[in-house]
């Protein structure tokens, strides 16, 4: 079985396996796209899209401008449009993994299995079918592995597409800050067998699209970041787990700051009680205090002032009690590893996949040592097995071989998302986990799949 044979079988059971869930009932999932706080009012996006995205400030740009455009492309039938977006998604990140492995050397037969198996996993399935923007990120990761395992040739176009697709996972998610794309394109500099000028030049269009969004919020509200609301993931970490009443009357003898005396999640008349109202600004996106189904909006100019506030406080908290923020840091981390699918507000295509998905999540994330579950132990074995691919590829720079970049990247962005998730949010940690899954499941394979045979010395396809 050569490649394209492999991606061609990986097609067949994937949608033959979508086919079955369908079957069994499992439906896309739209429920939260209008109340959720991450998405700004749909009946915005849809009537004043441009002029929404532009003052969008709580979050990345492009997926309220996907919710958009397929509103105006798909009218009523929108959530169709989009679930099949998300099942391209979903069939684009099995492809890719796919066409990764057998690029570096796994044979087909083992990495079309691996691939199938990896997005039949629970988590995979239900995030398919649920409108949000984790699946989207797993995607684009893995999609970056594809060209990143091209750069060793001195591909160029490989480098710059490398680069637009970590670019564009910042439009996506604020879990991903500048900083992360600019230590992608150290490796690539670090790996990069060509010239380095020519690199340069290469990657000023990728450095573009990746300051853009923080570029945009420093023109428009005068804040170089991609999101403003830092700020209620500190809080939550901190002073937020403090009674509410208990806060309130401390507020009011002035032994704490005002934001404390507000629920974290308030209403904007709440906020303005204790941080200024801005001005009105003409734009419905900053200036009406609820959607139009009257959930609260959080996109609200209010509400950056507000975030402001409480990450002031928070940072203020934790240099008091350092050991309270430590002690909510390593329960985190045991919430990284339970299952993506405990998440509540999966819940519907959760139930919906029965009693599959229940099994495998119990037999995957189920505590058995402490905190230690079978994917942790799995994580930490992955990880553990990466250290000489990512030293070698520190010390070799370009002679490194291909599979040890991409392992070099996956092992670095799965670390990478573990410590901004357990030291900036909580209790929802899980769903950041699938983000990066998949970068672990493809360390998994390259390391201990069987290779392509006979290898040269020079095989790609060597991760020990």
């Amino acid at each position: 079985m050569d490649e394209r044979r492999a991606t061609i079988w990986f097609l067949v059971a994937f949608v033959a396996s979508r086919l079955v869930v369908a079957w069994a009932g499992l439906a896309f999932s739209t429920e939260h796209v209008a109340r959720i706080m991450h998405f700004p009012d749909l009946e915005l996006l849809r009537d004043r899209l441009l002029e929404t995205v532009w003052h969008l400030h709580g979050q990345p740009p492009l997926p309220s401008l996907v919710l958009g455009l397929v509103q105006k492309l798909a009218g009523d039938h929108w959530p169709l449009l989009l679930a099949g977006l998300f099942h391209l998604l979903a069939a684009w990140l099995g492809c890719t993994m796919l066409r990764v492995l057998c690029r570096l050397g796994v044979r087909p037969a083992a990495a079309l299995g691996a691939s199938f198996v990896f997005t039949m996993l629970p988590a995979v399935v239900v995030y398919e079918h649920y409108a949000f923007t984790t699946l989207p990120v797993a995607a684009l990761l893995v999609g970056a592995c594809g060209p990143l395992s091209k750069v060793g040739t001195g591909r160029l176009h490989a480098a710059v597409a490398f680069l637009l697709l970590t670019a564009l996972v910042l439009w996506v998610r604020n879990v991903f800050h500048l900083a992360f794309w600019v230590a992608g394109w150290l490796l690539l500099l670090r790996t990069w067998p060509g010239s380095r000028r020519v690199l340069l030049l290469a990657s000023l269009l990728p450095a573009m699209l990746a300051v853009a969004p923080y570029a945009k919020n420093a023109v428009v509200h005068g804040r170089f970041e991609a999101s403003s609301w830092l700020g209620f993931g500190l809080a939550r970490k901190t002073w937020h787990a403090e009674d509410l009443a208990t806060r309130q009357a401390e507020a009011l003898r002035g032994e704490r700051p005002p934001i404390e005396a507000v629920p974290l999640f308030a209403a904007v008349e709440d906020y303005a009680q204790v941080v200024p109202m801005p001005a009105p600004t003409g734009v419905p996106l900053l200036d009406a205090p609820r959607k139009s189904n009257g959930e609260v909006n959080y996109h609200h100019a209010i509400v950056a002032t507000a975030s402001a506030a409480m990450r002031r406080s928070a940072v203020d908290h934790l240099l008091r009690f350092p050991d309270r923020y430590l002690q909510n840091v390593l329960a985190t981390v045991r919430q990284f590893f339970a299952p993506s699918t405990a998440w509540a507000p999966v819940a519907t295509p959760r139930a919906q996949l029965g009693g599959y998905g229940a099994w495998l999540d119990a037999l995957l994330h189920t505590p058995w040592l402490g905190p230690c579950n079978t994917w942790a132990l799995f994580c930490g074995v992955v990880l553990l097995a990466s250290l000489g691919a990512v030293w070698r590829v520190l010390r070799r720079g370009a002679s490194a071989a291909p599979a040890e970049v991409v392992v070099t990247f996956a092992a670095l962005t799965f670390l990478y998302v573990a410590v901004v998730a357990v030291t900036l949010d909580t209790v929802e940690v899980m769903r950041h986990r699938l983000k990066v899954d998949a970068l672990v499941w493809l360390i998994a394979a390259l390391r201990w799949l069987p290779k392509s045979s006979p290898c040269s010395a020079s095989s790609p396809g060597t991760t020990a």
